[in-house]
């Protein structure tokens, strides 16, 4: 599960979900149980499982790019969902943490990749 309201319009339960053109997580807090979910994240197991990523579909015909350090601790169900796709996301798995410093590293690469899919 994923707190990030973008999945719900690639999923097509947005006004503007027609127009998605990808989808760029830079260390998604994704969950696979809700026993994991941290406090606030969600209102509740029903707004979680209403967030619920894996083996959505729509999320298989849109660009995705994650980018996630390995040392952080959504890394797990990151490189879980990734492989739930069907297809490779862009981005990758790398050297670092959930903090600013990593953050900032990619933010160049992330740029890019947005700018060529409004490219496209």
């Amino acid at each position: 599960m994923v707190d990030g309201r973008l999945w719900r319009a690639a999923a097509g339960s947005h006004p503007w979900s027609g127009t998605h053109r990808g989808d760029l997580r830079g260390q998604p807090a994704l969950w696979t149980s809700y026993g994991d979910v941290d406090q606030g994240a969600f209102d509740g197991y029903e707004d979680w499982a209403r967030n619920n990523v894996f083996g959505l579909p729509a999320l298989s015909r849109i660009p995705i790019r994650i980018d996630c350090g390995t040392s952080e601790r959504f890394c797990t169900a990151a490189k879980q969902f990734a492989n739930s796709l069907g297809h490779a996301p862009a981005g990758g798995f790398w050297d670092g943490g959930h903090n600013v410093s990593f953050w900032k590293s990619l933010v160049a690469a992330d740029l890019t990749w947005l700018a060529s899919l409004l490219t496209a």
